[in-house]
């Protein structure tokens, strides 16, 4: 089985930091070997400390990585510090504050994404029911093997598994706190505020990005973080 490394992006949110790697631990399965690959953006240093502490404590072992910075760098220098630690094939990028609600075996998905490396660029895992029209675009649905995925117009930065030979060439190494719309801005050819969809047709033929599972189906993750950042003032350390 392919070896893969997860990406754990962190900055001084202990509590959700905990909550969201117990719910990979629980729900979470894989026959191959995972590393993980932990960073730290040092923002409240009580709270940040927590958060290594524990990283250290349940992930050290001499395979996994443990990176951090204070000053922070931010999320899309963050980002590429743990891109460039990864030697793997595939990653599966987890923030913080992201909580997998159901069980999710990567077996399937790495197996498809082995076997059609011209067709499929990054599976992810959605935090709502895939629609079949999104925003006024048709979704299209696609079957490999038996399992099915939909079209994502957008390259996910909700827990998702990347195949690194596609993005590391055209990864844009940004500093921006709107670094996913950067990249999605360069992806689809467009001005970084045109907030631009493509059609399916583009997705299949150009990103190659989905959803995981059919239409219809339920949300994988649970957004833990929406409006509680230290980078904006919006979240409280209380410990």
């Amino acid at each position: 089985m392919i070896d893969i490394d997860i990406f754990r992006l962190s900055a001084s949110r202990p509590e959700m930091l905990k909550q969201s790697t117990e719910s990979i631990q629980k729900y979470l399965k894989y026959s191959g070997k995972i590393r993980y690959i932990f960073h730290e953006d040092i923002l409240n240093e009580k709270a940040s400390k927590q958060c290594i502490r524990y990283m250290k404590d349940n992930f050290e072992d001499g395979n996994n990585i443990i990176g951090v910075n204070d000053p922070p760098i931010g999320h899309g220098a963050s980002l590429t510090w743990l891109l460039d630690h990864s030697r793997a094939q595939y990653i599966l990028n987890w923030e913080d504050d992201q909580e997998l609600i159901r069980e999710l075996d990567l077996d399937p998905v790495i197996a498809i994404m082995e076997k059609y490396p011209d067709k499929i660029n990054q599976i992810s895992f959605h935090k709502r029911k895939v629609e079949f029209n999104h925003h006024g675009m048709e979704m299209r649905e696609i079957e490999y093997d038996g399992y099915k995925i939909v079209t994502n117009p957008h390259w996910a930065y909700v827990p998702a598994v990347w195949r690194m030979s596609y993005i590391m060439p055209i990864w844009i190494r940004a500093t921006a706190s709107n670094h996913h719309w950067i990249q999605n801005a360069s992806l689809k050819g467009i001005k970084v505020n045109d907030n631009v969809m493509r059609s399916a047709q583009w997705v299949l033929e150009n990103t190659k990005t989905f959803y995981w599972g059919p239409y219809a189906n339920g949300a994988y993750i649970k957004h833990l973080g929406s409006g509680q950042s230290l980078r904006t003032g919006d979240y409280k350390f209380n410990g």
